[in-house]
């Protein structure tokens, strides 16, 4: 009857058994893009523990607002319950999440009050990682569609404006330059085209993306 009520519960969430099979932890992430990239994004930023990682994507991260009603310690703890429910399920690492308008005290603020469950990257959400022309040039590259790269950096700076890399909306930026570079036949897709840009930076220029790299392996509490 456990097998079945925890089986019913993991559903609810999404979740087989066999996505938890053989792990040592689960790292949860904000949504189906993140679930795509991020074993690939662990295995170069914290390759001791990206094996025995399972990652899985929150539902309805839009309950971790407090306007809902919900309280995100709340949250998290659902979610750690589930991990503590059954020693078939592994223990959870954290809840990361993006980092959106709150500022640095309040994340820290609700990191404080979840137990350091919850946590959030450093910047906005994940493609504020990822402006990187080159990039980009690969992505509309796999699209079937070739632009130089002062041109892309061009339409970059204008959807950027004068805001930096941290703060601005990001996935906004890149949906004005590939409509703008494509002549409006693309636009961005961000669970097709950021895996794609993901791949070039760690082949290419995987410096890029240390500040990502210092995030994760603070959400894991690794050093170095």
């Amino acid at each position: 009857k456990h097998l079945h009520l925890l089986r019913s519960g993991l559903a609810d969430l999404g979740i087989r058994m066999t996505d938890l099979h053989a792990k040592d932890h689960v790292f949860w992430v904000e949504g189906q893009t993140e679930e795509l990239v991020m074993p690939a994004l662990l295995r170069w930023a914290c390759p001791e523990v990206a094996a025995g990682t399972a990652v899985l994507r929150v539902e309805r991260t839009g309950t971790f607002s407090k306007k809902k009603g919900i309280e995100p310690a709340e949250v998290a703890q659902i979610y750690e319950r589930l991990s503590n429910s059954s020693a078939l399920v592994p223990p959870m690492v954290c809840i990361l999440l993006d980092g959106e308008s709150l500022t640095e005290a309040k994340r820290k603020e609700i990191e404080t009050t979840s137990n350091g469950k919850l946590r959030f990257l450093d910047r906005r959400m994940l493609e504020n990682y990822l402006l990187h022309p080159f990039a980009i040039q690969a992505a509309l590259s796999e699209l079937g569609l070739g632009v130089e790269i002062k041109v892309i950096e061009a339409s970059l700076a204008k959807a950027l404006g004068t805001n930096n890399f941290v703060g601005v909306d990001a996935a906004s930026a890149l949906q004005t330059s590939f409509t703008e570079l494509s002549e409006s036949k693309l636009e961005f897709r961000k669970t097709r085209d950021v895996p794609a840009m993901i791949e070039w930076i760690l082949a290419n220029d995987s410096d890029y993306l240390m500040p990502l790299r210092e995030c994760l392996r603070k959400s894991f509490d690794l050093k170095g």
